[in-house]
């Protein structure tokens, strides 16, 4: 592939968007705290107590996470919330995520007795690591991760910032067969070559992976079982712009590799 080459621009005036917030303390700091307390999670949600939430959000990086969770009781799309999922994801906490339906008119799960508890060996073994091996742990849980309705164009992380797809028929078509972690290690490989703190043209990346390589992550050939129309309001500028930003800001932005400000 030829060496990337992009536009840079000048940001004076515009509205800056960065991550100043610290997720591997943070992740540290939440394991602590379930360590210390038996924390029970809430009978209908599975959600954190009120209680332990705003414990929580006193002791986080960020400073708007207390008010975050005043503003949502269930703290969905919250840093609070981020946390916690990548904890589980990780394996460094257990619990129930599954529940069960307590009668014949039960319309969704409850959650007796649902404690946190820490799994050490995991947690033990990611701090034995080195620094770069734990790394490449966390950025893998954000890389490899995904299904044909968990990823980037239907769901919103804390970092994102655009609208996100309707997932109708998305386990359908093309999407299942859809390769989203080479997608991802391609962009963070190309993204690399960039110099840092250096504002470059999120319109000429576009257009040099239209260039480059137009078919990083839906094949020019594509394997599909069904037939699936798509129609877009957008130009295919637009969704192309969108797949990079969607990537960009739910795998590389929560570990601080890149910040991306889009300007129309």
């Amino acid at each position: 592939m030829p060496k990337i080459k992009l536009d840079t621009l000048k940001v004076s005036g515009l509205e800056i968007v960065t991550n100043t917030l610290n997720l591997r303390r943070d992740l540290h700091v939440f394991i602590d705290y379930v360590r210390q307390r038996s924390i029970k999670r809430s009978y209908r949600s599975n959600n954190l107590s009120k209680t332990d939430a705003n414990r929580l959000a006193k002791l986080m990086s960020n400073p708007q996470a207390l008010e975050e969770i005043k503003q949502d009781d269930d703290y969905h799309g919250t840093w609070i919330d981020f946390v916690d999922k990548l904890a589980l994801k990780l394996g460094f906490i257990d619990y129930d995520t599954k529940g069960e339906y307590m009668g014949y008119t039960s319309y969704a799960p409850s959650y007796r007795d649902n404690y946190i508890s820490v799994v050490e060996k995991t947690y033990n073994n990611f701090l034995k690591k080195s620094l770069q091996e734990q790394e490449n742990f966390l950025l893998d849980s954000f890389i490899k991760e995904c299904n044909s309705s968990n990823n980037e164009f239907y769901q919103r992380t804390y970092f994102t910032l655009l609208d996100c797809f309707d997932s109708h028929g998305c386990a359908v078509g093309i999407l299942p067969t859809l390769d989203f972690a080479t997608a991802r290690k391609f962009l963070l490989n190309l993204l690399k070559n960039c110099q840092s703190d250096v504002w470059y043209s999120t319109a000429s990346l576009v257009q040099y992976i239209k260039t480059h390589r137009p078919y990083f992550l839906i094949p020019k050939i594509p394997k599909i079982k069904w037939v699936q129309s798509l129609y877009y309001d957008e130009p295919i500028d637009s969704i192309f712009g969108s797949i990079i930003a969607f990537i960009i800001a739910s795998v590389f932005e929560p570990i601080n590799c890149f910040i991306v400000d889009f300007i129309n």
